[in-house]
Parts: C-alpha cells; structure tokens; sequence
C-alpha cells in the first residue's frame, strides 16, 4: 500500500511539474505576443502620422462642408493606449493587453487606408477644378487676344513680331478652346502664353 501511495504521489508531482513547465512556456509565450503586438500597435502609428503629415497636407478651407469634416476625422490621432505585458501579469491579463494592442494597430491601418483613399479623391478633384478652371482662362484670354489684335491692327509696334507671335499662338489656342479631351498641361500652357505676349504687346503699343 505505501509503495502504491509513494508511485501515485510520484505519477502526481510528475504531473504537476510538466503542468507549471507548459503553464510556465505559454506565459513566457504570451509576454512575447503581447510585447509584439504592441510595438507593432506603436509602428502603424508612427507610420499613420507620416502619412497624415504628408497626404493632408491640403487646404481643407476648399473643402465642402462633408469632406471638411472628415478631413478633421481623419486628422485626428487617437493616442496608443498604454498597455502592459510585465512577465508579472496573469496569463488572461496579458491575453487581454495583446488583443487590445492588436485592436488598436488595426484601426490605425484602417485610417491609414481611408488617408490615402481620402488623398486621391482629393487630387482627382483638385486636377479636374484645375483642368476646368484653365479651360475658361484659355476661352477668356482668347477673347482678349483677338480684341487686342483688332485694336492694334496698322499699329506699329517697337517689337514688330510681338503681334505676330500673339496671331500665331491664337491660332494654336483655338482647337483646344472648349475641347473636352484636351490636354490639361497644353491649355495651361497657351494660357500662360497668351498673357504674356499680351502683356508686351500692350506695353510695346502704350495701352
């Protein structure tokens, strides 16, 4: 009877030692993933505010009043939760700190996402208002340039190609007056091109 007693104590003490072993890895384990998951929480923030520094870097003040507000939403940062993983902590504490670390560095890519997404609506819109704004400048210097040919008309200039140049560039402009597949950076351009020959056209004219 003692000597089954003595192998039941000694199956039991066994047992309970490779018990507190596996308890002891997976503790070990779990200060690892949580210490894991919280700098990898940290990370995704930091990366979130370079993102934020950079993409929303805009004039929100053009906004509508919609994209205005999620503009400031998107903006704003929450701050990392301080989260503990001390070896010192009890397994389901640590479980619970990891899952929160890893529920945060989610959210923080989630934003991320909606960042970029938010930036490339933006820039799309920003190059449309700009195609068009150009559009209606190329129609409006047009209009001024062929009046500003009719004034000086038998005129003569100090800079005789002046007007010459100006006639020229009208003639360039005129295809793309009103062309919805014309192209942005060409317009802009003869824009720029018509105001400055009219600019020394008038000067060289006295008007």
């Amino acid at each position: 009877v003692l000597t089954a007693c003595t192998l039941v104590i000694a199956v039991a003490g066994i047992g309970m030692v490779i018990t507190e072993s596996r308890l002891s890895v997976r503790h070990d384990q779990l200060v690892s993933e949580c210490s894991d998951a919280v700098a990898s929480m940290n990370r995704n923030r930091e990366r979130l505010e370079g993102l934020v520094a950079v993409d929303l870097n805009i004039d929100g003040s053009v906004l509508d009043g919609k994209r205005a507000g999620r503009y400031e939403s998107l903006r704003t940062i929450r701050r990392a939760p301080s989260i503990q993983c001390d070896a010192t902590l009890r397994n389901r504490q640590l479980e619970s700190n990891t899952a929160k670390a890893r529920k945060q560095a989610s959210a923080y890519v989630e934003q991320s996402k909606r960042v970029a997404a938010f930036r490339k609506k933006y820039d799309k819109t920003r190059s449309e208002k700009s195609r068009r704004d150009d559009m209606t400048r190329l129609s409006s210097d047009l209009r001024a340039a062929r009046d500003l040919l009719d004034r000086t008309a038998g005129m003569e200039l100090s800079v005789p190609y002046l007007r010459s140049r100006l006639a020229d560039t009208v003639e360039q402009a005129e295809p793309f007056d009103g062309a919805d597949d014309a192209d942005h950076r060409r317009v802009s351009a003869l824009a720029d091109t018509l105001e400055d020959l009219m600019n020394q056209v008038r000067e060289n004219a006295g008007l």
